[in-house]
């Protein structure tokens, strides 16, 4: 298909300007269902995988369609091919029902890779691919619930409405090499139930240009649900690019607390460790990487909801462990590893973040203040204790825990004088990231 489609490049280049020269539609049309993502089935995978979303071009009015103002410019996009992807499933026919699907299931013999491509229009993986015909079948995606505009002319997919106070956001940010390679990428999920949030997809030919993406995305989100937010990037080779951009250039906002330091070989996840020396970001390399994508792996057997985006679900279908036991891909894997480096994260974080899950950050704060002023309390009416004994004897005399617990008690009950409430706040400062 390669070979046959470059070949006629000529001939319909002469027909596009033909139609062009007199006012006629024209158009390239290529339909078919799925084959996989390698050998005959690689050229319609990777034109589908590199094409504009029709979601992105039209407005649903009810009982129509119509077209965007900007929706040239969507086409124009140099990041994609200027096809359209139409994505037509059979429960969109109103002539068949679940009866007929469950015939065609008989008649391919329940072949579930035939019943994927053929019915469901899924990209099924080549023979090593890490996920079973059976899981891919259940990935089902989820329309957009609205579309954030970023720097830079990018845009920003959501896929919920509700962004919970009591819970954590993993950004998983993945970095290209080229504007002609793969695809920058950046994954958003929930920490508690690990659900897909948000998702972003761009090429950009500036790293610069891409940290101001990633920072204008965390900001975005910062608004949302405040300091709850930890950023998973890579900082192999290029992707250090972003760490830096973030801790270094940019001004308005202190990124130190939200950036990821990733642990050293020797050093295990809840020990007493001092992070003072540790590099931000993530380093991928064969053992960690082994470990997320293993991690990414048991969160979606476990349920294939997870996933809401049909562009990282098609993904799903290109990851290959190979005969050695490595992990590769056949197609592009941006969005695949953006996902795993949130995995990583949130496995790598658990003992520090799920204490703090299901309670929100005035909770956690109020919490916060409160022990700080029993503390304070407690030293303040000792202190006291020990001034009035040592005025009626002329010395200090030693008492037990047990004497001293007593005394605290009973003079926390006669005096009632002492510092309490908000006040303790002044002696707390609370910085924010923007200062």
């Amino acid at each position: 298909m390669h070979e046959i489609y470059g070949s006629a490049q000529p001939t319909l280049s002469t027909a596009r300007e033909q139609a062009a020269r007199n006012g006629y539609p024209y158009m390239i049309l290529i339909t078919s269902t799925p084959n996989g993502v390698e050998g005959d089935g690689k050229f319609f995978y990777e034109m589908h995988e590199n094409a504009v979303e029709s979601d992105d071009l039209f407005l649903d009015n009810g009982d129509h369609e119509e077209w965007l103002d900007h929706a040239d410019n969507v086409v124009s996009d140099p990041s994609k091919n200027s096809f359209i992807k139409v994505r037509y499933h059979w429960s969109e026919n109103s002539s068949k029902t679940q009866e007929w699907y469950e015939q065609q299931k008989k008649e391919l013999n329940f072949d579930r890779r035939r019943i994927n491509q053929e019915l469901d229009l899924l990209f099924v993986g080549g023979t090593y691919c890490i996920f079973d015909d059976e899981t891919l079948q259940q990935f089902q995606s989820f329309g957009k619930n609205n579309v954030v505009d970023l720097k830079n002319q990018t845009k920003l997919d959501v896929f919920t409405d509700n962004f919970d106070d009591r819970d954590y956001y993993l950004i998983g940010v993945d970095t290209a090499s080229s504007i002609k390679g793969a695809f920058n990428a950046i994954e958003v999920f929930s920490y508690k139930d690990f659900i897909q949030v948000a998702e972003m997809n761009v090429r950009l030919g500036s790293l610069t240009k891409y940290g101001e993406v990633v920072d204008d995305l965390f900001k975005w989100l910062y608004k949302i649900v405040g300091n709850r937010i930890r950023l998973a990037i890579e900082n192999n080779s290029i992707g250090k690019a972003i760490v830096e951009h973030l801790l270094y250039h940019v001004h308005d906002f202190n990124y130190i607390p939200f950036i990821y330091k990733d642990l050293k070989k020797s050093e295990i996840p809840g020990q007493q460790i001092n992070e003072e020396d540790h590099e931000y970001g993530i380093n991928t390399n064969s053992r960690t990487k082994e470990l997320m994508v293993s991690l990414l792996y048991d969160f979606l057997k476990e349920n294939p909801s997870r996933l809401k985006s049909q562009d990282l679900i098609n993904q799903m279908s290109t990851i290959q462990r190979s005969n050695r036991g490595t992990i590769k891909s056949s197609g592009f894997s941006d969005m695949f590893m953006a996902a795993s480096f949130c995995a990583y994260v949130r496995k790598m974080t658990e003992l520090q973040i799920l204490p703090l899950l299901n309670y929100t950050n005035s909770q956690i704060s109020q919490n916060f203040f409160n022990n700080i002023q029993s503390v304070a309390q407690m030293m303040n009416t000792k202190v006291i204790i020990q001034q009035q004994v040592s005025n009626q004897s002329g010395k200090f005399i030693p008492k037990t825990p047990q004497e001293d617990e007593l005394l605290t008690q009973q003079h926390t009950k006669e005096n009632n004088t002492l510092i309490t409430g908000d006040d303790w706040r002044i002696f707390i400062p609370v910085f924010s990231p923007f200062e």
